[in-house]
């Protein structure tokens, strides 16, 4: 099924990928600007810690149970 858009192709491929940069530079501390993208890319940095931390505290559960 063939979707439909309101800008021309060309146009869609051109924002894709400069929305692609954007992010790119953003996540590589490269740029920083106060922004909805800025606040997307803090807050996906953020949860991606947050399920670090929570897979260290269950790991250190166990091991202090086996303990």
């Amino acid at each position: 099924m063939k979707g439909y858009s309101i800008l021309p192709k060309n146009t869609m491929n051109y924002l894709t990928e400069l929305m692609n940069q954007i992010l790119n530079r953003r996540q590589q501390h490269l740029e920083r600007r106060n922004d909805f993208i800025q606040i997307m890319v803090d807050h996906e940095e953020q949860v991606k810690h947050d399920e670090q931390e929570q897979q260290q505290i269950e790991t250190l559960t166990k091991s202090n149970m086996l303990n």
